[in-house]
């Protein structure tokens, strides 16, 4: 099993269910290009998707076939991290 299937499969286990690509990266001490290739494969074979770029949420087997957790399971995070994200970047204002 891979590191980043391993990853997910210890989020999921831990009851956590979404993360950031960034987030990822740093825990498995790879490369921006390693996370995104290892995400990719994982998107591909269903077991993780991405409501918004960087974010991503662990599909467990019971949505598989919806692809994706019901919204009202991730939104709050999604929207927790795109308002630190655009924080970080965005520049004050005056």
């Amino acid at each position: 099993m891979s590191k980043a299937r391993d990853y997910i499969t210890d989020m999921a286990a831990s009851g956590r269910y979404h993360f950031a690509a960034e987030e990822m990266r740093k825990a498995l001490g790879v490369s921006a290009d390693a996370a995104k290739l290892s995400l990719y494969r994982l998107a591909k074979r269903g077991l993780v998707a991405s409501p918004a770029r960087g974010f991503y949420i662990i599909v467990p087997p019971e949505y598989k076939r919806l692809g994706s957790l019901p919204a009202d399971q991730f939104l709050p995070a999604l929207m927790q991290w795109r308002k630190t994200r655009d924080a970080r970047t965005l520049p004050k204002v005056s």
